[in-house]
C-alpha cells in the first residue's frame, strides 16, 4: 500500500510542472490574477439583465405644458427626450458621444440650454439647443469651465458661472444668447470660492447669488445688475452657518432659503431684504433636515424635501401662510 502511495505521489509531482505551466494569469491594471478561471460570457450576459439598468429623471416641461423633457439613455450616456403624454413614445433630441447636464427650458419657448464637455474634461461648455431641427450652438468660448446657467423670467438674459476671466477664479456672468459675443463678468470672484448665479428677480434687474466657502460656510450674496452693488444678506458672520438661496419671494421684497443658523438642522426660512432683517424660520417644528425646494411661477407655494430619518419627505408650503 505504502509502495503505490508514494508511487502515485511521485507521478503526480513529474505532472504537476506542466499544470503550472497551464496556469492562467490576468493583469488587470495594478490587480494581477493567477489561477482564476475566466468568467463565462454567459454569466456576464445574465448579469448586465441586473446592472445595466437604465433611469430617467425630470427636466422640465414643453412650452405648452402638455410635454416633458427627461433625461435618460438609451446607449452610452444620458441624452434629451421629450415625452408628449403619459405612457407615449420618447423622442430623442440630442445625440452627443457625451452626457448632457444641467437642462433649462428657456422661459417662453421650446429651446433649451444645456451643458457638455469633451472627453471628461471638465472644461464643459454652455449651449442652446433647438428641439426642431436639433441644431445646437455653443454659447460660450470654448476654453473655460462654464455652468449653473439661470434664466431670468422673460427669456432674454442667461447667467452662469465661469472661470473665462483668468482660468481658474469662478465669476458670476450675464450674456443676452441672441448674440454671445455680449457675454461679461457681473461679479468676479475676489477670494477664489465658488459664486453662483440662483435666480432673477421679476425684473431681472437684481440676481441672488449663492458663495460656497466650505460644507460649514455658505452665503447668500444679492447682486443688482445696474448698479454693481453687491450685499451679503445671509451669512458671513463670525459664526459660519450654511445657506442655501431657494428664490425671490412674491414681490421681491425677501428670499426663501435653507439655513442652520438657529438651529443643528438645514430648516426652511424666508427674509426680508431690509437691513437688519433677521430670518423667519418656517419649518422649525420639523426635527429634520431640509435638503432642497422649490417655488411655483405664481410664487405662492413651495414644495420642499426632507430627509426624515433617511426617508425623502415631500411637502407643500403655502407661501402666504406659512402652512404645510
Amino acid at each position: 500500500m505504502t509502495i503505490r502511495l508514494l508511487g502515485f505521489l511521485a507521478a503526480f509531482s513529474l505532472g504537476s510542472p506542466a499544470l503550472a505551466g497551464e496556469q492562467e494569469t490576468a493583469n488587470n491594471g495594478k490587480l494581477v490574477m493567477q489561477g482564476i478561471p475566466g468568467i463565462p460570457a454567459a454569466v456576464v450576459d445574465d448579469l448586465n439583465r441586473f446592472q445595466n439598468v437604465r433611469a430617467a429623471s425630470f427636466l422640465d416641461w414643453s412650452a405648452d405644458g402638455n410635454g416633458i423633457y427627461v433625461s435618460t439613455r438609451f446607449a452610452d450616456v444620458n441624452q434629451v427626450h421629450r415625452v408628449d403624454r403619459p405612457g407615449g413614445a420618447r423622442q430623442q433630441l440630442t445625440f452627443f458621444s457625451e452626457p448632457v447636464s444641467e437642462v433649462q427650458r428657456r422661459p417662453g419657448s421650446n429651446t433649451l440650454s444645456f451643458r457638455r464637455d469633451a472627453g471628461g474634461s471638465e472644461f464643459a461648455q454652455i449651449f442652446l439647443l433647438d428641439p426642431k431641427d436639433g441644431t445646437a450652438a455653443m454659447l460660450t468660448d470654448g476654453e473655460s469651465r462654464n455652468g449653473s446657467t439661470v434664466w431670468n423670467r422673460q427669456g432674454t438674459q442667461l447667467s452662469y458661472q465661469s472661470t473665462r476671466r483668468n482660468g481658474a477664479s469662478n465669476d458670476v456672468w450675464l450674456m443676452d444668447p441672441a448674440d454671445a459675443d455680449s457675454s461679461r463678468v457681473v461679479l468676479e470672484s475676489p477670494d477664489g470660492s465658488s459664486w453662483t448665479p440662483t435666480e432673477f428677480s421679476a425684473s431681472g434687474s437684481k440676481l441672488l447669488i449663492s458663495n460656497y466657502v466650505s460644507v460649514a460656510d455658505s452665503r447668500i450674496h444679492l447682486l443688482d445688475l445696474d448698479s454693481g452693488k453687491n450685499i451679503t444678506v445671509s451669512g458671513g458672520g463670525e459664526q459660519s452657518t450654511s445657506n442655501y438661496p431657494l428664490a425671490f419671494s412674491e414681490h421681491d421684497e425677501g428670499m426663501w432659503f435653507i439655513t442652520n443658523r438657529d438651529g443643528e438642522f438645514d430648516q426652511l426660512a424666508w427674509q426680508s431684504f431690509e437691513a437688519g432683517s433677521k430670518p423667519e424660520i418656517v419649518t422649525a417644528d420639523i426635527p429634520w433636515d431640509v435638503n432642497a425646494g422649490a417655488i411655483s411661477n405664481d410664487r405662492r407655494r413651495i414644495a420642499f424635501l426632507v430627509n426624515d430619518d433617511g426617508r425623502s419627505m415631500l411637502y407643500l408650503l403655502d407661501a402666504r401662510t406659512r402652512q404645510y
